[in-house]
């Protein structure tokens, strides 16, 4: 293990970027802004590092994967660069109204209690207990509110009871969870400063989750993990998500999918995208456009549906603008 200075970790960042990107067979464009995510991502750990140095290690043998065991959480940043990338490509998905409660029927919404194994390799006796797991509830209520609030996960993880407005049936986006911190900053200035309402299923579920957690005062976290009351980990939140995929037999998409899943109902339901974009706290209206060909158009169909209609027949039968046999 050898210590290695910020200069050079974000050099040595952009070079392992280079490596992973051709190994996954990223192209040129793709290749370049995943070093920068990786240099960003690399910078960000400096900053939480001991006497402002990384130390890396498994250098050469690994080679392009290497990196992914500096920390565990550079291996959830390309797994996540990787379907970013991937998604931009191929534009971004969304769930159907069956496909998202598919999903979240797979999620428990009770503790689950595991049963130890009854022997264990080398000796007598049972294995020890499995530890309950307690997040499968928890776990739902998150997905259900990403998908009908299309909040980010950020603003997710960061929302406190305080901002759950019962009465007005909105929930105010004022906190965001990034990077271990919380923070008032949002990705642009209506990001933090706008609010969302609530759907009356949305408003009854987290009604009856304020009643099942233990963590439900005013400044208390929503989505507080259930034991601990310390914000959600978004490794374990993204993981549980895509194994709810699998489970409900879904196509795999992300959870930032559940934010379009939001814009994309919306849309398809005639709501302007002005409107969606104050929901979403978009800063530039060209960011929401991407959704406009999910609006309906009575005009533009009616306009192909002038451009094939069929003429009418004339008296000997023909059809108008075809010559006459003769």
């Amino acid at each position: 293990m050898v210590p290695v200075s910020e200069p050079s970790q974000v050099g040595e960042g952009r070079r392992r970027a280079a490596q992973f990107g051709a190994h996954a067979g990223f192209d040129a464009t793709s290749l370049g802004r995943l070093a920068l995510v990786v240099t960003e991502a690399g910078t960000n750990l400096l900053k939480h590092s001991r006497g402002g140095e990384l130390f890396i290690g498994l250098m050469g043998v690994a080679g392009a994967l290497a990196i992914q065991f500096v920390l565990p959480e550079l291996g959830e940043i390309f797994d996540r660069a990787k379907l970013d990338l991937a998604g931009s490509e191929a534009g971004f998905a969304a769930l159907s109204g069956p496909e998202l409660e598919a999903v979240l029927r797979a999620i428990p919404d009770e503790v689950v209690v595991r049963a130890p194994a009854p022997t264990r390799r080398g000796r007598a006796g049972s294995a020890p207990p499995i530890p309950p797991d307690v997040l499968g509830p928890l776990i739902r209520v998150v997905v259900l509110t990403a998908a009908m609030t299309g909040l980010r996960q950020s603003e997710l993880l960061g929302l406190r009871w305080r901002d759950v407005d019962w009465t007005a049936q909105r929930i105010r986006v004022r906190n965001a969870w990034v990077r271990g911190e919380h923070s008032a900053e949002g990705k642009s200035d209506l990001s933090t400063r706008r609010s969302v309402p609530m759907a009356d299923r949305l408003a009854r579920e987290l009604d009856r989750w304020s009643q099942r957690t233990l963590y439900g005062a005013d400044d208390d976290l929503v989505f507080a993990h259930p034991q601990s009351g310390r914000p959600l980990d978004r490794t374990k939140l993204t993981r549980r998500f895509r194994a709810a995929c699998v489970e409900a037999s879904v196509r795999p998409v992300r959870f930032h999918d559940l934010r379009h899943t939001f814009a994309t109902r919306l849309a398809a339901s005639g709501q302007p995208m002005r409107t969606i974009q104050e929901f979403l706290g978009h800063a530039d209206s060209k960011t929401t456009q991407i959704y406009a060909h999910y609006a309906p158009s009575s005009r533009e169909v009616e306009m192909v549906n002038a451009a094939f209609a069929e003429e009418p027949p004339t008296v000997d039968g023909s059809v108008a603008g075809e010559k006459a046999s003769t």
